[in-house]
């Protein structure tokens, strides 16, 4: 015979109020927290020694070149393929391509120009214009690079 009834049932847990349970939680993501703010500082405070390491293994040599009358700092890479020559924008230097610098060397025989009044090139207000730095980069193919070269179109503005 079948009785037929409500059925309570009943679990015990363990004794752990609330305030323990989210304490614990708080805890756990404050630690995690933590350990990826941390992470965060480390990349950050040390993103350029590493990209730096990168970029010589890849076996770019700074230099410098009197070839337009005023010295033009730059970086060369290694002779892996055509000429690529690569003009940073405004407010910095070749270094602004070190994340990119290691594959590009790997395809091409790159050359990263300081523009005037940039990173290691002069500072020569004179040189300033675009007219003037045009001729300049012309100067450079023709003297440093010796043959044509590829030029990524950059914008600055505008």
């Amino acid at each position: 015979m079948l009785v037929a009834g409500p059925i309570t049932l009943r679990m015990e847990l363990p004794d752990m109020s609330c305030g323990r349970v989210a304490t614990g939680i708080a805890v756990g993501l404050t630690g995690a927290g933590g350990v990826a703010l941390g992470g965060y500082a480390l990349r950050n405070t040390t993103y350029a020694e590493t990209a730096r390491r990168a970029v010589d293994r890849a076996g770019f040599v700074e230099k410098a070149t009197l070839a337009t009358g005023k010295a033009l700092h730059y970086a060369e890479g290694p002779t892996n393929g055509p000429a690529l020559l690569l003009v940073h924008g405004q407010m910095v230097d070749w270094t602004n391509y070190w994340p990119a610098l290691p594959e590009l060397a790997q395809h091409f025989h790159v050359f990263a120009v300081d523009c005037y009044g940039h990173g290691g090139s002069a500072h020569a207000p004179e040189r300033y214009t675009n007219l003037a730095m045009g001729r300049d980069l012309a100067q450079f193919v023709r003297e440093v690079v010796g043959q044509g070269c590829t030029y990524p179109l950059t914008a600055v503005g505008g």
